[in-house]
């Protein structure tokens, strides 16, 4: 019974971390507060300044003041627990609380970490990235859509 009751146990921790595909992206993002609660991360594959990804955390906590990021030629690993945007001197981290954390940040790299309560990726919708960093950008993150 014991035997039994273990690798159902081991068979059910396989398959959940089976689900938790990373993947990777680069290109060139737009980093911003859409509000007090949440952050989104509009991403750019491939060179043309339309939205081609978008990515959003909700954060439980209100964050102190707005802020807009634009970055170039940046690589991004997103799994079920963190999204991680890699600069040239500057790293952020939006990850879900209860998984666990991204591997160490690479370099002398100044670290921004952002701790939410759902992290969602969508496809772009057609948004540039100038509107997206604009006073527009509720626009351009298509929820929900894939």
């Amino acid at each position: 019974m014991r035997i039994a009751c273990c690798l159902s146990l081991l068979l059910a921790l396989v398959a959940f971390d089976a689900g938790a595909a990373t993947q990777t992206f680069a290109g060139e993002v737009v980093v911003r507060a859409m509000d007090a609660t949440r952050v989104a991360v509009f991403l750019d594959t491939n060179g043309d300044a339309i939205v081609d990804n978008g990515f959003l955390l909700t954060t439980d906590i209100p964050m102190y003041g707005a802020f807009t990021d634009r970055l170039a030629k940046v690589s991004l690993v997103f799994t079920d627990g963190y999204l991680r945007v890699v600069g040239s001197e500057k790293v952020y981290d939006l990850q879900v609380a209860g998984f666990p954390e991204p591997p160490a940040v690479p370099g002398e790299r100044k670290l921004v970490t952002l701790i939410g309560s759902a992290l969602m990726h969508s496809k772009g919708n057609g948004c540039t990235l100038e509107k997206a960093s604009g006073d527009e950008a509720g626009v351009c993150y298509a929820y929900g859509q894939s």
